[in-house]
């Protein structure tokens, strides 16, 4: 409940830039201690397409799904860890999906939910399915593209995630990982 009431005090426009960090602290700490994210955070519409994820990383599958009539990405979080190490994992989940509710610029990446039941144990991170997939396949099918214009918006995205207070540090940026939204110009990032 006290999260729900932080992060809409959070959305509202009207916060004051110098209370966001407490509110995120105070939201992290709760996060930290009962490896949970505020069930506002839930998306209890959302269903997975197919029987195999599309992508794999590290620590996570991608898989297309659906909220509603939408296609979105669900980034699946892959736990075959048990014990201190497990809860360090879904400690850090929690993390990012706190972190990324928070971000709003044209460049980076929208949040739009998680899900605790549609793959558990484990969880997923919903954002929109980006169609043109990532910046390497995208520049490999479209060799012509102004990549000049590509860079300023990545730099554009960084900035603006340097400039948070506190300051968000994306330590893992990769090609794979900077995705194209439909629109020819237009470029996000993944977490």
């Amino acid at each position: 409940m006290y999260r729900s009431i932080i992060y809409q005090e959070l959305d509202d426009p009207s916060c004051p830039d110098e209370y966001r960090p407490a509110c995120m602290k105070c939201l992290q700490v709760l996060s930290r201690t009962r490896n949970i994210v505020p069930s506002s955070f839930s998306c209890r519409d959302v269903t997975r397409e197919g029987t195999h994820p599309v992508w794999g990383g590290g620590f996570s599958d991608i898989w297309k799904g659906r909220l509603h009539d939408t296609q979105v990405c669900l980034k699946v979080l892959r736990i075959f860890l048990s014990g201190e190490a497990r809860e360090k994992v879904v400690r850090d989940f929690c993390q990012e999906a706190l972190v990324w509710r928070q971000l709003r610029h044209p460049n980076v990446l929208p949040f739009l939910g998680v899900s605790e039941d549609l793959f558990a144990p484990s969880y997923c991170l919903i954002s929109p399915w980006m169609i043109n997939g990532n910046i390497i396949s995208y520049f490999e099918a479209h060799p012509n593209h102004d990549r000049l214009i590509s860079l300023v918006q990545i730099a554009e995205g960084m900035k603006y995630l340097h400039n948070l207070n506190p300051p968000i540090v994306h330590a893992d940026i990769r090609g794979v990982r900077l995705l194209y939204l439909s629109k020819f110009s237009d470029m996000t990032g993944r977490n």
